[in-house]
């Protein structure tokens, strides 16, 4: 359902409009368990629940910005029946007000789409995005560009596969506003992007919650260009802190310039293996099945 500011109406008119329509959904379909996997619960979407008997879950992770005005947010906890926390691999550099929420969360490890057994081999991905065999891939995924400009990373990237004769491959997003492309590189907009992640040799990506510790668990690796615009995700701490382990690199703030220099670095296979290792041990397990336990056990208790 889209937010206010997508459809061009103001939030209480907004409210007002979804309310009903979720309603109806949610009598029709009868689910067992509502789930709301997000930071910021939405008034209508805890106004529609409350008329409907089933556990409304909170699925939230944590990191958020070291900004004491968050802490408003986690008072929604009360109207939820429960709230899941996906792990954080960079846990230890979290300032954020979740790191002391007493709303007793229930902790479960860092939650992932695929497991590692899900990925296609090398070979066959590669064949799969049309890749040849004899020259390094790069997957290229910065986020959306809704909230921030990617545009110059992405001249960047462009100016470093000419360079370098690298294969570089851009996800694209579903919510993407406004595609963002360079004549010369390769787009992909299938989805889940993991499950391509043995066709590259390295990858150059935001650190949101989701793509940070897929390449992590699956051990691709990677440069990360933290988006710092975003309103409650702490990018940068999180990119930091897998540095700081040797499990990542982390594009100063204001080095965009440099990233051809740091792709070029990452055509030494030694430091791939290197930051392949010390990435797989930094977040070893997906935590999604024991998600999925718990969201059933409720559902089954009503």
């Amino acid at each position: 359902m889209p937010e206010a500011a997508y459809d061009e109406t103001n939030p209480p008119d907004h409210a007002a409009a979804m309310v009903p329509r979720l309603l109806l959904m949610l009598r029709h379909y009868e689910p067992a368990a509502i789930v709301f996997d997000g930071n910021v619960p939405r008034d209508f979407l805890l106004a529609a629940c409350a008329a409907v008997d089933a556990p409304l879950i909170w699925v939230r992770r944590g990191m958020w910005r070291a900004d004491d005005s968050l802490g408003r947010h986690l008072e929604h906890s009360r109207q939820f029946d429960a709230v899941i926390e996906p792990g954080e691999a960079a846990a230890a550099a979290d300032r954020g007000v979740t790191a002391s929420a007493e709303d007793a969360p229930l902790a479960v490890p860092p939650v992932m789409l695929l497991d590692r057994t899900e990925l296609e081999r090398s070979r066959q991905a590669r064949a799969a995005l049309g890749l040849a065999e004899d020259r390094p891939a790069v997957l290229v995924q910065l986020g959306a560009g809704n909230n921030n400009d990617i545009d110059g990373a992405l001249d960047r990237v462009a100016e470093a596969q000419a360079r370098l004769g690298l294969q570089v491959v851009v996800a694209e997003w579903l919510i993407q506003q406004v595609p963002l492309r360079r004549s010369g590189l390769r787009y992909l907009a299938s989805f889940p992007n993991a499950r391509h992640f043995p066709a590259f040799d390295f990858a150059v990506s935001a650190a949101g919650y989701n793509s940070f510790h897929e390449l992590l668990h699956h051990g691709v690796p990677t440069i990360f260009v933290p988006n710092d615009n975003q309103k409650v995700d702490d990018q940068r701490a999180r990119a930091e802190w897998a540095e700081s382990r040797g499990a990542a690199i982390c594009l100063p703030r204001g080095a965009e310039a440099s990233l051809p220099g740091y792709m070029s670095a990452l055509l030494d296979p030694d430091l791939r293996r290197q930051l392949a290792r010390r990435a797989r041990a930094a977040c070893p397990s997906n935590g999604a099945a024991a998600a999925a336990a718990a969201v059933s056990a409720m559902a089954e208790r009503g």
